[in-house]
């Protein structure tokens, strides 16, 4: 066999590849269906495909194969991956525990279906790695290399000589098994005469083996590579880089191609921004990172283009899978979180309402209720707080409703092939991509062999589940979109002008976690890539693109954080420059960008539009805070109602923890033992409501983290029966609690009617009123603490400053930041006016995570103070008034919001016309 050849690479490598194709090949039309071209992507094909027919016209193309796929012949009974898996599921479910307790220790639990196909896929995956360096788990060579795994792997080879006896009883034959047969007999593919090996740096160990022996025996061989424009660098008979030498080698990335960024987003912006300012110049994107690539498809379709991923979307993804696997889910464990996102999918919304007469509008609705506030994570769990719940409150009529109508759809005791039927089987407005997803996902579950006939509806399901999982779906390119590649696809491109996007260490040079089976140093000892040889291949593509693309022609991306807020390392290759530059290297790379907001164009086919603001006329006490921390966001949550969601929701959120407290201490003065100095009875029956109530809210087995918190909220209310009794013991009495002002009361602020509840109203014969809310912070903060904060920047709301005085007796500039105490007692002195001429006391009973710091906290309120409150509280209500609900804060403290704006400035979102009627504008 010839030694490789290295191609310029100055050029592109597709039509070099072509070129040596059609070399010394006169005849036309050009007959290249006796030639296997071992390339390393789909798109490698392609490529070279578009390149033959560009330069020979009329052509018989070759034969292209991945590598592990040249060694897979034409039989056709090969298992199909559902088939491996349910072979791998039955040897596993057989074997006794004991006789396997190295490869699966006891500690692994395997009840539900998931556990075992877990464990099985875990075990295919690891053959599958093996079978690349030509061996399978009984080879003599993992022992000698991994003496102290010895006895799992013995394990292993006795459970996969009884998983290949599965597959030959029921007529199929291991894929990896037929390749390492077909490698040790050296057998060649029939009607090929020749085989051209193109770019493929980490060439699997078997396919070198293979293509040895046949080159041997006289078929032609050929390795053709691309040259990185150094003389020096070294490579092994296959044209695979040696880790050795590229590893001490560093290649010369020009600090200018370097595009580092804080964020995923704004790496995808920079790139797009870079390939925009090119004109028409022809761009190719490439991706090594799952993050950067989800980035990148945002970007490219916020500009109101399509993005194209060549490599297919995994079909799990798709809305017929989302259905089927959150049925299968549903109708065997009652997960209430696995049906409620195909509430939000019209299709099922419609066959829902259609088998159960439930309203569709109200599905999704009350299922938040059931899993967010009711913290029902089952069926059965919701079933139990409606038992449990004799509440005849209004609100939980429609849950209970709803409960009955998931009770009727399970009754009809539907498979995930029967829903999908009835989704989509009177779905005249399915796409042709859903019914090629469908066709696909149908295609699974119908599947038939001797190996799945014999399985439980419930363990075919779980398999169907785990085979959608593995899959993917490929849709031809929309006309126009714009091409997402991998980065192996990078050396293939034609395009004068490449950016590549989410350089980081573990993606590019591509990274592996450490595996318990074929740990880092097995698998360099045994042939298998490890994260050396891993390396190697990275810096010597990147070194062939440096040849290939200019600086001014080339992009480097990098993120410093994940989309989840992670930190990411960059790239070593990043790093590669002279010794007297690296300083600065490093502090771009890891050095913080200053903040800034997005530039890119904005969405020039959709934007966030808003009905005209509804008329207010009138503002609770606790608005004015939101009001203040944004004026957007008060209007969305306050005035149109929109509330957050937490569909993981397994404990009692902040907002319900105040309200299940509010309502058991307000019947202490209703129906309870108010007027009680024995700390002892106002304890007994705070703990008696508490449990009441939280059984109506949460049902008789509220969830263990609910227990867990009931009981810290009774302690927290033996702590305020403490505090209860020692005032009463002091002459306070309580004479209001939960005192509603409503509209027809004639409050006003400014324009606006001003209404609210007052937790508690209490009166002292000598010391005047007091009105006092409960607050259940983690921790213990002051009145003052939560009214006043730093002084304002921006000129927004002059009427918010305020001086206070600090600790140290000294003048403070401030801001009102709320503005509830003020207003009760600007309220109090209307409803009680014989008090108005005493004191009115204002402040918090602290009900804090520790009950040491449980105590009543007063806000100090001179007459100015009052005053400047009142004048900031007129101009809030004038501008809410005045239909005024911009700007929006560019980053409140908590943003309920956050996943509305999707990471952007609320400018950017919302159309023009949205934005005047925000702006009060008429």
């Amino acid at each position: 066999m010839s030694s490789p050849v290295f191609l310029s690479a100055s050029a592109q490598f597709p039509s070099q590849v072509a070129a040596f194709l059609l070399k010394d090949r006169k005849e036309r039309p050009v007959d290249l269906g006796d030639t296997m071209v071992i390339v390393p992507t789909a798109g490698a094909a392609r490529a070279v495909r578009r390149e033959l027919a560009r330069q020979a016209g009329g052509v018989l193309a070759p034969v292209f194969r991945l590598p592990m796929q040249a060694l897979l012949g034409d039989a056709d009974n090969t298992a199909t991956p559902l088939e491996r898996a349910a072979a791998w599921l039955r040897v596993l479910r057989e074997a006794r525990r004991e006789k396997i307790a190295a490869l699966v220790p006891p500690a692994v639990k395997l009840s539900q279906p998931e556990d075992w196909l877990g464990v099985s896929s875990r075990l295919a995956s690891v053959c599958d790695a093996l079978a690349e360096a030509g061996l399978h788990p009984g080879s003599p060579e993992l022992t000698a290399h991994a003496p102290h795994d010895a006895q799992r792997w013995k394990e292993f080879s006795a459970l996969h000589d009884a998983y290949l006896k599965t597959l030959r009883r029921g007529g199929r034959e291991d894929a990896n098994a037929m390749r390492l047969r077909l490698a040790q007999d050296g057998t060649a593919p029939a009607g090929i005469a020749r085989i051209i090996v193109a770019l493929v740096p980490d060439l699997p160990v078997l396919v070198s083996q293979w293509l040895e022996k046949i080159s041997a025996a006289g078929l032609p061989v050929d390795i053709v590579s691309w040259s990185c424009g150094d003389d020096n660098a070294r490579f092994d008979h296959w044209a695979r880089p040696d880790p050795d030498w590229w590893l001490t080698h560093s290649i010369n990335v020009p600090d200018t191609v370097i595009a580092a960024e804080n964020d995923s987003a704004l790496e995808a912006e920079a790139l797009v921004n870079f390939v925009a300012a090119r004109g028409n110049e022809a761009f190719s994107l490439v991706s090594a990172d799952a993050d950067s690539t989800a980035a990148l498809e945002a970007e490219i379709t916020k500009r109101g283009n399509i993005a194209y991923l060549p490599e297919g979307r995994p079909l799990n993804r798709t809305q017929a899978a989302t259905i089927l696997s959150g049925w299968v889910e549903f109708s065997r464990g009652h997960h209430l979180p696995a049906i409620r996102p195909l509430l939000q999918l019209p299709a099922f919304l419609r066959f829902f309402a259609g088998k159960t007469g439930f309203l569709p509008e109200d599905a999704a609705a009350a299922c938040d209720v059931l899993i967010a506030s009711k913290l029902c994570r089952t069926l059965d769990s919701a079933k139990e707080w409606s038992a449990g719940n004799k509440s005849p409150r209004e609100e939980d009529d429609v849950p209970r409703k709803f409960i009955a109508a998931l009770e009727k759809l399970l009754g009809e005791k539907l498979s995930g092939r029967d829903v999908l039927g009835a989704v989509y089987g009177t779905e005249e407005e399915a796409d042709e991509r859903t019914v090629e997803e469908l066709e696909t996902l149908v295609e699974a579950i119908d599947e038939s062999s001797p190996l799945l006939d014999d399985l439980s509806p419930e363990w075919r399901e779980a398999l169907v589940k785990i085979s959608v999982a593995q899959s993917r779906v490929f849709h031809p390119a929309p006309e126009g979109a714009v091409q997402i590649s991998g980065w192996l696809e990078a050396p293939w491109t034609d395009a004068p002008v490449l950016c590549v996007a989410g350089c980081r260490e573990g993606a590019l040079p591509a990274g592996a976690t450490e595996d318990a089976f074929l740990p880092d140093k097995l698998r360099a000892k045994i042939g298998l890539t490890d994260n050396n040889s891993r390396y190697a291949r990275d810096a010597y593509l990147l070194s062939c693109l440096l040849q290939r693309h200019g600086p001014s022609d080339l992009r480097l991306g990098y993120s410093r954080f994940r989309s989840g807020g992670e930190p990411n390392r960059p790239s070593r290759l990043l790093l590669g420059c002279p010794d007297e530059d690296l300083p600065a290297r490093v502090e771009k790379v890891f050095q913080p960008s200053p903040a800034r907001r997005r530039v890119h164009a904005p969405f020039p086919d959709w934007k966030l539009r808003l009905d005209p603001p509804a008329r207010v006329d009138s503002i609770r006490a606790t608005g004015f805070k939101h009001y203040l921390e944004c004026p957007l966001r008060f209007y969305l949550g306050q005035v149109r109602g929109l509330q957050p969601f937490d569909p993981e929701a397994r404990e009692i959120g902040a907002a319900d923890y105040g309200t299940l407290l509010h309502r058991v201490v307000e019947n202490l003065h209703k129906c309870g033992p108010a007027d009680s100095t024995e700390d002892k009875v106002i304890a007994e029956f705070l703990g008696k409501e508490l449990d009441r109530i939280a059984a109506q809210r949460f049902g008789r087995n509220p969830p263990p983290v609910v227990l867990v918190q009931i009981e810290s909220m009774r302690q927290r209310l033996r702590r305020l029966a403490v505090l209860q009794a020692a005032q009463r013991r002091a002459g306070w009495a309580i004479v209001e609690s939960e005192h509603a002002v409503k509209k027809d009361a004639g409050l006003t602020i400014g324009p606006l009617a001003l209404v609210g509840t007052m937790d508690r109203v209490e009166v002292h014969e000598e010391e005047g009123l007091r009105i006092l809310d409960y607050k259940t912070f983690a921790g213990a903060k002051t009145p003052e603490e939560t009214h006043f904060g730093r002084a304002r920047a921006d000129d927004d709301f002059p009427e918010c400053a305020i001086t206070r005085t600090n600790k140290a007796g000294r003048p403070v500039e401030k801001a009102w930041i709320d503005l509830q105490l003020p207003l009760y007692r600007h309220i109090a002195a209307k409803i009680w006016p014989e008090h108005a001429r005493k004191t009115i006391g204002v402040g918090y009973i602290l009900l804090p995570g520790d009950p040491d710091d449980t105590q009543i906290a007063l806000l100090s309120l001179e007459e100015d103070a009052q005053e400047s409150a009142v004048r900031c509280a007129a101009a809030v209500a004038d501008r809410v008034a005045r239909g005024v609900f911009w700007p929006p804060a560019s980053a409140p403290d908590y943003d309920d919001f956050s996943a509305w704006f999707g990471g952007e400035h609320p400018a950017e979102i919302f159309d023009a016309e949205t934005i005047e009627l925000l702006e009060g504008r008429p």
